[in-house]
């Protein structure tokens, strides 16, 4: 595996079918998770993942708290967005000013996350 994710969304059930689905896909290492914005935050300064699945609406520390405090403590990690909750063009560019690399809406699929994801962090030596 190349590049290792932490998905962060207070749905574990999402967790788990969205993390199952990653690991069929080649390349693709989920090292950890989180329910909230804090964990997502503890986990990327933690675990130095390559990506950060970030979604924003969540108990506690939302994902729109958390995206400048990941940028901020753990620089090297990249954050892509995957949330219902971006619904205007303007939502999206006010997440990149945070510091996303990438937004996606839920209603996206598994293999056009897993090429926002290779659009930020690279492909894998060799791989596709």
């Amino acid at each position: 595996m190349c590049s290792r994710l932490v998905l962060a969304d207070d749905n574990g059930d999402f967790r788990l079918l969205l993390s199952l689905a990653l690991r069929n896909t080649t390349g693709l290492e989920v090292a950890g998770e989180a329910a909230d914005g804090a964990e997502a935050i503890d986990r990327a300064v933690e675990l130095h993942p390559d990506a950060v699945i970030l979604d924003l609406d969540m108990p506690g520390t939302s994902g729109w708290e958390a995206i400048p405090e990941i940028r901020r403590r753990a620089p090297e990690s990249k954050i892509v967005v995957y949330s219902a909750m971006v619904v205007y063009a303007s939502d999206e560019q006010s997440l990149i000013d945070l510091g996303a690399d990438a937004v996606l809406t839920k209603d996206r699929t598994v293999p056009e996350l897993r090429e926002a994801l290779i659009s930020v962090v690279g492909p894998c030596p060799g791989g596709d």
